[in-house]
């Protein structure tokens, strides 16, 4: 039997004229965005180059926060781009947490900035996944160290294939590492940075957040939501009108992933000058937590093309990035 308003008990009618309304109403806000997008744009503009002398001019007349004598936890800090942070952030006086999975690359980064740097170090073996294991971490940490005021969830499992689907094992594993271990790690360490009202977090995202391929459609999906989640953050953190700080670094293909570059290279991506090095990298870390940003994307110009283009349909943006797809495997 065909299923009707009537035979369902429902007010066709009524609904109909709900449906007619949320329409209408969503025209009308398109319309407004329309319409105003040459004010919102104009005001974005001057917005940002006014945070850019403000920030010329602290930098060149002013005193950056220091950083000096704060504690540190980098995850995936043994090699790649968390060592590369880890070592940056010794190098302005951090005592560094080097928090991993592989043993033996976490003791020779620790290794390194104890004997390098003349900091507090000390490396441990913690699945970020695990959150009796994120407690305990605290817990020694904060014995070892101190209390962590600087966390770096930087983390992450990535996949990248034209030609055949990541395994369900693989899927779990990014949604876990990326997206579960950040939000548990958050979780354990906030609190303390509450107490104290002091503390940044970084949140290590991807420039993936800006174009949504299909050759890391899973990878870019749990980037997206490290960015969501580290916005929703600092919304709380303004209504309880705390001093912690959170930002989101979304930075584009790195080198320091030999095996990342391995899959680029199968899949015929040449990213070409969007390729960044871990140590460049790790000083846009260092400026976050000197000036407070919110969000960097690395290069910038993602950011600002994300904004510009989120006035067109779907189905143009997507044709756009179709033709972006086909431009980054020549």
């Amino acid at each position: 039997m065909l299923l009707t308003c009537e035979n369902r008990g429902v007010n066709c009618q009524a609904m109909h004229t709900q449906v007619l309304k949320i329409e209408a109403l969503s025209s009308l806000y398109v319309i407004g965005i329309i319409l105003g997008y040459p004010i919102i744009i104009t005001v974005s503009l001057v917005a940002h180059i006014f945070q850019l002398l403000v920030k010329f001019v602290k930098s060149r007349f002013g005193h950056s926060k220091s950083i000096a004598g704060e504690v540190a936890l980098v995850t995936g800090a043994g090699h790649g781009l968390g060592r590369d942070i880890a070592i940056a952030l010794a190098q302005q006086g951090c005592h560094i947490a080097v928090v991993g999975t592989q043993v033996k690359y976490l003791l020779e980064t620790s290794a390194f900035i104890a004997q390098t740097f003349g900091v507090k170090t000390k490396a441990y073996k913690v699945d970020v996944t695990n959150y009796q294991q994120i407690c305990e971490l605290k817990e020694n940490v904060s014995k070892d160290l101190g209390d962590v005021t600087i966390l770096i969830n930087n983390a992450g499992v990535i996949y990248m294939s034209t030609k055949e689907k990541p395994s369900a094992e693989v899927v779990q594993r990014m949604i876990n590492v990326n997206l579960t271990g950040t939000t548990l790690v958050t979780d354990v360490f906030l609190p303390k940075m509450k107490e104290l009202n002091r503390g940044h977090i970084v949140n290590v995202s991807s420039a993936s957040v800006f174009f949504p391929l299909p050759i890391h459609y899973i990878y870019g999906s749990t980037k997206a939501a490290m960015r969501y989640l580290t916005a929703a953050l600092r919304v709380h953190l303004r209504q309880i009108k705390s001093n912690v700080k959170a930002t989101c670094l979304m930075p584009s293909y790195l080198t320091t992933n030999k095996g990342v570059s391995e899959d680029m290279k199968a899949t015929g991506i040449t990213p070409g000058q969007f390729q960044i090095d871990g140590d460049v990298l790790a000083q846009y870390v260092i400026k976050a937590l000197h000036w407070g940003h919110e969000e960097i994307a690395v290069p910038c110009g993602f950011l600002w093309v994300q904004k510009l283009s989120a006035i067109f349909p779907a189905y143009i943006q997507e044709f756009s990035l179709t033709l972006l797809s086909r431009t980054l495997k020549k």
